[in-house]
């Protein structure tokens, strides 16, 4: 199993893309909640097009490979999952702890980056923020 995940072959991810069935009721939250997610990740998307040439492909690396797929996938698929929240048919799951796991490895980046204590504070308020929320999005579909 070390081997496989090392090499990130997906062994398992059959039954983990498997669709969920959620209430109606609860389609409104979950679909609010997706929405956010979403959201912040495509300000951050915009940002990092703002970025010089190599700062730019640096952070799509590193998302990339922090997050499973790139960021154009992923918004591809929050934006699929939004759509399919708005229906009733099962629920495709999506590997959403890797996307709070690449809000875990840039916090722990701005812990080593940022030296000014009550700026890195408030980075970390938001990046911890933003894994919250994924991590709520991912709990709430299981």
């Amino acid at each position: 199993m070390q081997a496989l995940k090392a090499a990130d072959i997906q062994y398992g991810a059959a039954e983990e893309n498997m669709g969920v069935a959620i209430s109606k009721e609860h389609r409104e939250q979950v679909r609010v909640l997706c929405v956010r997610v979403l959201k912040t990740l495509q300000e951050q998307s915009d940002g990092w097009k703002k970025r010089s040439l190599f700062e730019r492909q640096w952070v799509l690396r590193d998302f990339k490979k922090t997050a499973g797929m790139p960021v154009e996938e992923w918004l591809e698929a929050l934006a699929s999952l939004e759509r399919e929240l708005q229906g009733s048919t099962p629920i495709t799951r999506l590997p959403l702890n890797k996307l709070a796991g690449y809000y875990n490895h840039l916090a722990e980046l701005a812990k080593g980056y940022e030296k000014v204590p009550a700026k890195l504070e408030d980075n970390l308020r938001y990046v911890y923020g933003w894994m919250d929320e994924v991590e709520q999005l991912n709990q709430k579909l299981i």
